[in-house]
């Protein structure tokens, strides 16, 4: 009898060092679930933080392509009214000429 009572006293106490191995086990595994799940916290907003960058750069850029393409028009149009009064100036001049 004292026999069986020591081994369960062993038992006992084997089992308990084991709950207590669980125990921090499982505090060592919520901690780090805590971690990642902060990380993740972190990483989607980082996430929505460069979307919203990216949009914002995109609409930079369209503008700056409307805004250059405006240009480019006006470019032109100068360039065909240059062409245009410097055709005028040349036939000015000889019809200067000519009537001389």
């Amino acid at each position: 009898m004292e026999g069986e009572y020591d081994s369960l006293q062993r038992r006992f106490k084997d089992q308990g060092v084991k709950l207590n191995n669980l125990d921090r086990t499982m505090a060592t595994v919520r901690q780090t679930l805590a971690q990642a799940q902060q990380r993740a916290v972190e990483w989607e907003k980082r996430t929505k933080e460069t979307d919203a960058e990216i949009s914002s750069i995109r609409g930079q850029l369209e503008e700056t392509n409307s805004v250059n393409t405006q240009l480019d028009c006006e470019v032109s149009l100068l360039k065909a009214q240059l062409q245009e009064k410097e055709a005028d100036e040349r036939l000015t001049q000889v019809s200067q000429i000519l009537h001389r």
